[in-house]
């Protein structure tokens, strides 16, 4: 990733500290929190999974510290809840969005002041600035169908990301047999196929709706993993969620599996009782034949970079709904 997008480079370049806490931490947040308390922390970056923890560990500190902090948050989408829980605190959420392709960083979000006051309450504001934003110089993109159409940008209409831009996009992949798969267009139209399917408003906001390959085909219609995710997180019981789409035999596709670990507090209480309000809770979302299937479990296998590990979900659980007792 190229160092999230130069940071480390451009703060060694005008002599600010840098502290690199490495993946220990999520284990053992005291430390970090001391660290940014007594150094006055400005500035931070991190997936979302590692904000959740320190939200967390923040609302358990009595008395609450306050900060003055601006944090790069990456890699997946950062619910909501998270983004909203952290600015008590004086911690502002910026999402920024690349890839290692790009160098990595493509988009960033800016809030505009006419978009501002298009922003009829403070949902709708949150709801806005959890979205991938808008590209930066000199980068390019499109949004195209499965045929390679380009689709209008109605903030509803979803295709797969294509990127291109100056001197550091990626052009091919040296000796890999992805090139030929990974891009589209030939010569001075080449782009690089991102496997995102997104979304553009008309003001060039662009929101991920899901990884091509984590959209979930149910009945011949996709669902969103990445806003039911979000949405289950917005729940006060909910610590971290996450959706996979599993095989099912009697809807000819995929059926929503959420795994979802509870907040310490939540972790005795019926989980019958539990399941009951959070489907009840992602109805006011979703509709009825879209809710999933919730497993409660103690923990979400994550990548090395702290993204939820899907590809290991999806294969533990690809019986799930063929088992007894699997159907629903």
């Amino acid at each position: 990733m190229n160092g999230w997008g130069g940071m480390p480079f451009a703060a060694t370049m005008v002599g600010a500290k840098l502290v690199f806490p490495g993946v220990w931490s999520i284990n053992d947040l005291k430390p970090i929190i001391d660290l940014m308390i007594n150094e006055k922390i400005t500035r931070s970056n991190g997936v979302p999974s590692v904000w959740i923890s320190i939200l967390n560990y923040l609302r358990s500190m009595s008395p609450k510290p306050r900060f003055s902090m601006r944090v790069v948050s990456g890699g997946s989408e950062p619910p909501v809840a998270m983004m909203r829980g952290l600015s008590e605190f004086g911690i502002e959420v910026v999402h920024a969005y690349g890839s290692t392709e790009t160098s990595p960083l493509s988009h960033v979000y800016v809030l505009k002041p006419k978009v501002l006051e298009k922003l009829r309450n403070e949902d709708e504001y949150w709801e806005h600035r959890a979205r991938q934003g808008l590209p930066i110089f000199p980068m390019e993109r499109k949004v195209v169908d499965e045929y390679g159409r380009d689709v209008p940008w109605d903030g509803k209409t979803p295709g797969e990301l294509l990127e291109r831009g100056g001197p550091w996009a990626i052009r091919e992949y040296f000796n890999d047999q992805r090139t030929f798969d990974s891009f589209y267009g030939e010569g001075v139209d080449l782009w690089w196929r991102s496997g995102n399917a997104v979304v553009i408003d008309g003001d060039g906001y662009m929101k991920i709706v899901d990884r091509l390959k984590d959209l979930i085909k149910s009945g011949g219609e996709w669902i969103s993993s990445v806003d039911m995710e979000n949405y289950l997180m917005a729940h006060p019981a909910v610590y971290e969620a996450t959706v996979v789409g599993v095989p099912h035999p009697k809807w000819g596709g995929e059926r929503p599996l959420a795994f979802v670990v509870l907040k310490p507090e939540y972790k005795d209480r019926d989980k019958e009782a539990l399941k009951r309000e959070l489907l009840d809770h992602l109805s006011h979302r979703f509709a009825k034949w879209q809710l999933p299937e919730i497993l409660f479990v103690d923990s979400i296998p994550k990548t090395s970079t702290g993204k939820f590990d899907k590809k290991v979900l999806r294969e533990q659980f690809r019986d799930y709904f063929k088992q007894e007792g699997g159907l629903s």
